[in-house]
């Protein structure tokens, strides 16, 4: 598709989960305060040998570096790559036209579920101030 499995692991080599997460997150003994909701207790945890991030409240399931960089910056995975790449001056090659217009398609696609998201978020708030006073 964008890149080869080489290049991908070349990038992801070059970035170590710990080192991307620690330029967003102070980490004290691979351990740090999740950015993506309301902490006071550092609830991140990196474990470096793995290449995995995971927040034990937020996070369904743990993220390697690609996909940190993806929820950080809201970007897809192939510009996660970029991000990652440029941050360690790794060469890569520029996207095909055919590319380029897969990935926008993917983007306009996750607009629309956003969209989808809030739309239904704002439904079943409604719906549940409209019941409020009717819960007895």
């Amino acid at each position: 598709m964008f890149y080869s499995q080489e290049l991908i692991e070349e990038v992801r080599e070059a970035n170590p989960i710990e080192e991307v997460v620690n330029e967003y997150v102070p980490l004290k003994n691979s351990k740090g305060i999740c950015p993506f909701h309301d902490d006071h207790n550092p609830s991140l945890s990196i474990s470096p040998r793995k290449g995995i991030a995971k927040c034990f409240v937020c996070m369904s399931h743990a993220v390697d570096v690609f996909s940190w960089i993806m929820m950080m910056k809201k970007v897809s995975f192939p510009e996660a790559i970029r991000i990652l790449a440029d941050r360690k001056g790794i060469k890569i090659p520029d996207l095909t036209d055919e590319d380029k217009q897969m990935l926008a398609k993917q983007k306009r696609k996750e607009q629309i579920l956003e969209e989808t998201v809030n739309f239904y978020h704002n439904q079943l708030l409604s719906v549940m101030e409209l019941t409020k006073g009717k819960e007895k």
